[in-house]
């Protein structure tokens, strides 16, 4: 089984049709008088009462509750008469006749009718008595397929047009989605028997597609692989951002006959297509973390999430100091909103980068990089954010080889770019104080023990920066209590 998405199918001032390069006035018969009644399903009065996201959805084996199925007796899909006003560029009118529905289509189409409830209060629009309201964007929008799939259509309780943002807004989505997702269930037992299908939603509605998308259809292991390559990657994310951000909340760590809402595996996949650089794969992380916030998002996703970005991070080529640079400003960026109080791809990065050799890299790139993670961490020192200084602490320590190759170069430069900067009083006591004394103590134990004539030179100029005398004791005692001079330079008798 397989399907397509179609997002935004037509839009709200005007109508649709399968070709694309032909204007259709809306002037399309909506027969109302045949229509069957479908019967009052005992809404209360005032439908603002209606957000308890844990309604039962409706029972979609009753007829009454599809506008088009196959099989029904009354398909308005099919009896509805579709012949409108061709209307060209140059202002003449022609009668466009309607489609004949297809005698064998190769594939279904299920369509969520758009937001029709726009005068209503807050609320969920319950009263499925007079499909009216449904007809016109039906009949305009997806009836028009008729001639290339088989249309599928229910009614569901959709939020009114006010009951779209406000308190209570996310419950009234639930209801119409737990509705959908019903219908669409019903749909894939009784009437799909292994058929491709296409996802048609307009407006509002196209969101409510793309969740069913991630949260009934996804999950689904009967449901073939979506061929995510096949479509524009614009497009891709999209639906990703969609996905994550209708999933990650409390009232969705489940979704209607789901399990759980598992971000996995699907996320790491989409992702990939959407963005196949890890570094515009973690700033688009980044970009999405406030929205995910707002959604209070469980510690399971939240693995998952970060889970994914450890992995993207391995996959950085840190031969680049742009990669480098780009990987951690969205790092940063989470490390700074409320996706990542605990820091956790800050202590990712400090482990992983921080604890490892650095990749070859030209001495000018590793340079022009050094002086990076020098202004990120005195930035991190002056915000008082120890996790992130120390993790620039542990890129600068392992990036400096790269840079300068020597020991004595290593130490010249410490002091002038980073200890006489900074100081001693924004290290005093601190974890980055330790790790830089560990790390530098090690450049000391490098410098020649026999000729000391350079050595000398640098041992002084770094115990003359702030950090020199306070900070490296043992390494600069250490040093000059096995410094000595080799034969040659002893004085002559």
């Amino acid at each position: 089984m397989v399907f397509w998405l179609a997002m935004g199918v037509g839009c709200s001032d005007s109508t649709a049709s399968p070709d694309a390069a032909t204007v259709v006035d809306a002037a399309v018969d909506v027969p109302t008088a045949d229509a069957a009644p479908v019967p009052d399903l005992g809404a209360p009065s005032d439908v603002s009462q209606v957000v308890d996201a844990g309604l039962p959805p409706l029972d979609y084996s009753r007829d009454d509750l599809w506008l088009c199925r196959p099989g029904l007796a009354h398909d308005r899909c099919l009896s509805a008469d579709l012949t409108a006003t061709e209307l060209d560029a140059d202002g003449t009118r022609a009668t466009l006749n309607a489609p004949a529905p297809a005698t064998s289509p190769a594939y279904d189409c299920f369509y969520i009718c758009p937001t029709v409830d726009v005068t209503g209060p807050a609320g969920n629009h319950t009263d499925l008595s007079n499909v009216d309201p449904m007809l016109d964007p039906l009949l305009n929008q997806a009836a028009w397929f008729r001639s290339q799939c088989r249309v599928v259509a229910p009614l569901y309780r959709q939020a009114t047009l006010l009951g779209l943002n406000g308190a209570g807004a996310a419950e009234r989505e639930t209801v119409a989605f737990n509705d959908v997702a019903a219908a669409f269930r019903a749909y894939l037992q009784r009437d799909n028997n292994g058929r491709p299908f296409v996802l048609m939603g307009h407006s509002q509605e196209s969101f409510m597609a793309e969740r069913l998308l991630t949260s009934v259809i996804l999950p689904d292991a009967a449901i073939e692989d979506v061929a995510w390559e096949e479509i524009a990657a614009p497009e891709v994310e999209h639906i990703l951002t969609v996905a994550v951000t209708t999933r990650v909340g409390p009232d969705r760590a489940a979704s209607p006959g789901c399990e759980r809402d598992a971000l996995e595996p699907w996320l790491d996949r989409v992702a990939r297509v959407a963005h196949p650089d890890p570094v515009e794969r973690l700033g688009w992380m980044a970009t999405l973390a406030p929205a995910l916030t707002r959604r209070s998002v469980t510690e399971d996703h939240r693995g998952e999430l970060f889970g994914a970005a450890a992995g993207w991070l391995d996959e950085v080529d840190r031969r680049k100091p742009s990669a480098v640079r780009g990987a951690l400003q969205a790092v940063e960026r989470l490390a700074t909103s409320e996706l990542d109080p605990a820091g956790t791809l800050v202590e990712t990065v400090t482990a992983s980068w921080g604890g490892c050799a650095w990749p070859d890299m030209p001495s000018g790139d590793a340079r022009a990089l050094l002086h990076t993670f020098v202004k990120g961490m005195a930035a991190a020192l002056v915000r008082r954010d120890g996790s992130r200084a120390l993790m620039f602490a542990h890129l600068l320590l392992t990036l400096a080889p790269a840079g300068y190759a020597l020991a004595a170069e290593r130490l010249v430069w410490f002091a002038k770019a980073v200890a006489s900067p900074i100081g001693a009083a924004a290290l005093d006591g601190s974890a980055v104080r330790d790790a830089l004394t560990a790390g530098v103590g090690r450049w000391f134990d490098e410098l020649p023990r026999g000729s000391t004539c350079g050595a000398a030179e640098v041992v002084l100029e770094w115990w003359a920066s702030p950090l020199g005398a306070c900070t490296h004791e043992e390494p600069v005692a250490r040093w000059l209590a096995e410094a000595r001079p080799e034969p040659d330079d002893q004085p002559a008798a």
